[in-house]
């Protein structure tokens, strides 16, 4: 696009909630740098109401932008946040200084700027993430790690996990034993304000290669619990019930953000901080359940039936 004989960048956008909560403006550009994080579209939904927070990212050049020489609030491999809570202000940098960005908190507002450069992509991503994040926070919801599934009794179980602990493959083999598929690695929590407080909505992900069934999809689900995800080959699939249902702590590991903004804490945020309760079990993947969708079924069948109230 050329206005007044200059080229201006096309933008892409997506609502990172279903309500419209939360906008998330691309330079076009960036659209292959992006994708693999979140889905992206031309335009916006001419529908729904302004959203309440935006997040901007754009292509520019970052020389001279020097990354805080103080310890971060948070750092999440090289990238850091600086959160100031009095100020309801966040930076942001990476130690390679390929991406940076800033949040206004109090004003709902965050942008993001990247140089496309090799290997950027993980630094970028991970600013994305705590971006979205801070500003979700502010809004009362909650952004996880984790992949989620719903099961036979309707309710959504979070399958949370580090590096290698199966999140994805386990959600492949549960669709598969006719689970329905909600997210494969994020997901956000909202109140809902009716019999089951907290819903679980799926990240607007890129469509996947895999053998999931399109029907088995769903958009949003009350919340049942949390499954932590850890291999352990030598020994049979175990499901095994926490005794505290601490869903903070289950969840942290995998979303460290969620205990970073303190004062902005509210809605779901500040439930999952001062114990909302919910089922909280480690599921111990052994190798029978490997190729075993049936097998990993029967395993979870003793999970209590429905969603978390």
């Amino acid at each position: 696009m050329y206005r007044n004989g200059a080229r201006v960048s096309e933008r892409l956008q997506q609502f990172l909630m279903s309500d419209g909560a939360l906008l998330l403006d691309v330079d076009a550009r960036l659209d292959w740098l992006v994708s693999p994080w979140v889905a992206l579209r031309p335009a916006a939904p001419p529908d729904l109401e302004p959203p309440a927070a935006r997040l901007y990212l754009h292509e520019a050049s970052l020389l001279g932008v020097e990354v805080p020489r103080t310890p971060p609030t948070l750092r999440i491999g090289t990238v850091g946040v600086w959160l100031r809570q009095d100020a309801g202000r966040a930076v942001l940098g990476a130690t390679e200084q390929d991406c940076a960005g800033a949040a206004d908190l109090d004003v709902l507002q965050a942008t993001v700027v990247t140089g496309v450069s090799s290997g950027v992509a993980p630094r970028l991503h991970a600013m994305l993430t705590l971006a979205s994040a801070m500003l979700l926070g502010r809004l009362g919801r909650a952004l996880v790690n984790a992949g989620a599934v719903v099961g036979p009794g309707g309710g959504a179980w979070l399958l949370s996990g580090g590096e290698g602990a199966g999140t994805a493959t386990t959600v492949r083999s549960l669709v598969a034993a006719d689970w329905r598929y909600l997210a494969a690695g994020r997901v956000i929590l909202r109140h809902n304000g009716s019999r089951h407080p907290v819903i679980v909505e799926g990240w607007p992900e890129m469509p996947s290669d895999s053998d999931e069934r399109p029907e088995a999809r769903v958009a949003s689900a009350p919340f049942a619990g949390v499954l932590v995800l850890r291999q352990v080959p030598e020994k049979p699939t175990a499901l095994l019930r926490r005794a505290e249902g601490d869903v903070l702590a289950a969840l942290a590991p995998a979303s460290p953000w969620l205990r970073l903004d303190q004062s902005g804490a509210a809605g779901v945020v500040r439930a999952l901080r001062f114990g909302l309760q919910a089922p909280v079990f480690d599921l111990h993947l052994g190798l029978d359940t490997y190729a075993s969708p049936e097998r990993l079924a029967d395993v979870l069948a003793a999970l209590p039936e429905g969603a978390a109230l």
